[in-house]
């Protein structure tokens, strides 16, 4: 059976006891860690849990927005599902658990401790946490804790950010104290076109201010990134510079 004496302190703060418990340790553990050491009995590295723990988070986020937001078109309600999703919203939740000290991983993976490599191994590590636990427990428990972790942290942010045009406002700002409406490029576009994968990033400019945003859409980027803007060179109000 396998030891999750290290782990003892993150079951006890997810108030969960494995059945399985080799599907906890699988979920900790780093491709680069099976370079170093000896396989174990039933354990594997994290990659199959992190695509199983991708597609429950979805899941359970898709779900709740459908509910919350009953008159959402489909467009609003996958830029809401991108913004709770991203990678540093993961990779902060990842941080939180403490997942980075307890990822087994390389000696050489481990000198990494900061930038977006580390953000994006926090994320895939607590997607597949979720996957491990979705495996052992079900979805019901997978869901109970994303809405812990992820969903309940961010209702009243989703709540306001709907209520809010932020590309309207921005452009009604810069003509007001320039004269002049904003101007987007767009920086980047990766990921696969199926299943609302692809992710934007968007540069918008006016004047000397050049912010950039990341969405699921073009749309999406363009006002995140406007969003960053107004708060940022505005203070959230037209009257304020």
């Amino acid at each position: 059976m396998a030891d999750l004496g290290p782990f003892a302190e993150l079951l006890d703060r997810l108030e969960i006891e494995f059945k399985r418990p080799e599907l906890l340790l699988e979920a900790l553990t780093h491709r680069s860690w099976l370079n170093e050491n000896e396989p174990e009995e039933h354990v594997g590295q994290n990659e199959r849990l992190e695509f199983l723990g991708d597609t429950v988070i979805d899941t359970v986020v898709t779900d709740f927005l459908f509910d919350q937001f009953p008159h959402e078109p489909e467009g609003v309600l996958t830029e809401m599902r991108s913004k709770l999703v991203r990678m540093e919203t993961l990779a902060i939740i990842g941080r939180e658990l403490g997942l980075n000290n307890l990822l087994r991983r390389s000696r050489g993976e481990a000198m990494v401790t900061e930038g977006r490599s580390v953000d994006r191994l926090m994320a895939n590590t607590f997607e597949a946490l979720i996957g491990a636990i979705y495996k052992d427990q079900g979805i019901g428990q997978a869901r109970l804790l994303l809405d812990h972790l992820l969903i309940r942290r961010f209702r009243e942010l989703l709540t306001s950010e709907r209520l809010r045009d932020y590309k309207n406002e921005f452009q009604e700002a810069t003509q007001g104290a320039y004269g002049i409406t904003p101007r987007f490029r767009t920086i980047s576009e990766t990921g696969p076109d199926h299943k609302n994968k692809k992710q934007f990033v968007v540069e918008v400019y006016a004047a000397k201010i050049c912010e950039r945003g990341q969405g699921a859409s073009k749309k999406a980027a363009q006002v995140d990134a406007c969003r960053t803007a107004f708060l940022k060179h505005f203070g959230g109000s037209h009257g304020t510079q």
